[in-house]
């Protein structure tokens, strides 16, 4: 039997109406079948919590490809959003965790927004972006405007009106289209729904497949733009320290307590083993010494804290280790560090 843990998980999103059920059903079938593992609200994951709009962003997140279907019903809407649905939440948050999205759109919804609604419904969002200089809040609120001030009697009104969509859908296609690719298709036809959606998976992976070779190149790239990003971003400050020809020591120190974030100890080594054994704080303060002779005099230091002025590198009651003293300057990196909700 196949490891499924180990398959690509497939998150199937879309309204709980009757309508979509045949396809969501027959889809999480094949896909399962090929060796994938289709994840469905209605089907079994594991144990449910009272709170299954969490359940299901987790499994969300726990997928790697998803697949949203879009017909006429908006489904409910959130408890913690009234202007956000279950089914727009799921979609944000694969938005937000960067997956692999593919929107399926009914076609002869798809082709009445194309025909009758993108126009009228782009030019109220540029009218409002040019009022209020931002992007509206909500799409659904410029949707809701527009359907309550059409005349009656002309095109759109009746269209509107007559077309059994929920206007929270015009939203919700107007984010998808405007942002991404979008997929056409008769949905409530499972079979055919079905040959469609696993020709456009079988497009993503071929589009993929010429990176693959070079998948461990890409992501060393990628860890490497993001450090050389974090270096540009901090050579202006550190040129601050530097005025007249002259290093300004303080505001040296003040920078580099800028970059000297924080972290978790863990309790050991162990990929296995998650447990955290202390946690260090972001560095707000840091001491600059320098050896003189037997002692360790203070130089400089940031922010709001009083330092000692020197230590006595001879003396065995002060906690400096011997490879710590011999050296000719000490940065001391004033930190909290936690452990068991205690200050040690």
């Amino acid at each position: 039997m196949p490891n499924r843990e180990n398959s690509t998980k497939i998150f199937i999103s879309s309204t709980a109406q009757a309508a979509l059920q045949p396809l969501r059903q027959k889809l999480k079938t094949i896909l399962d079948a090929s060796g994938h593992k289709a994840l469905l609200f209605e089907n079994n994951f594991g144990l449910w919590t009272d709170n299954t709009l969490r359940d299901c962003l987790r499994k969300v997140s726990e997928s790697e490809i998803y697949l949203l279907f879009i017909s006429n019903e908006s489904g409910s809407f959130t408890n913690i959003d009234p202007n956000v649905t279950a089914t727009y939440a799921e979609y944000l948050r694969a938005l937000d965790d960067q997956k692999i999205i593919m929107p399926f759109i009914e076609t002869h919804i798809l082709d009445m927004f194309r025909q009758h609604i993108k126009r009228p419904l782009e030019s109220r969002i540029s009218h409002y972006k040019k009022q209020f200089d931002s992007d509206p809040a909500y799409t659904y609120d410029i949707v809701k405007e527009m359907v309550a001030e059409e005349e009656r009697g002309t095109d759109l009104y009746d269209k509107l009106n007559n077309s059994g969509v929920h206007p929270f859908q015009w939203a919700f296609i107007y984010d998808l289209y405007s942002t991404r690719w979008t997929y056409s298709t008769a949905l409530a036809n499972a079979d055919l729904a079905c040959e469609f959606i696993i020709e456009a998976l079988s497009q993503i992976l071929k589009s993929l497949t010429p990176y693959y070779p070079v998948l461990d190149q890409i992501n060393e790239s990628i860890a490497t733009a993001d450090r050389l990003t974090y270096f540009k971003e901090s050579i202006p400050h550190l040129m601050q320290s530097l005025r007249g020809g002259k290093l300004d020591t303080k505001n040296l120190l003040y920078v580099l307590s800028m970059y000297l974030k924080g972290g978790n100890i863990k309790h050991n080594d162990s990929p296995l083993d998650n447990r955290v054994l202390a946690q260090v704080a972001d560095c707000h303060a840091i001491c600059l010494y320098e050896k003189n002779g037997s002692k360790l005099e203070i130089l400089e230091h940031s922010d709001a804290i009083t330092p000692q002025k020197e230590y006595n590198v001879s003396d065995s009651s002060r906690l400096l280790p011997k490879h710590t003293i011999q050296r000719m300057r000490i940065l001391s990196m004033c930190s909290i560090v936690k452990r068991n909700s205690k200050s040690i």
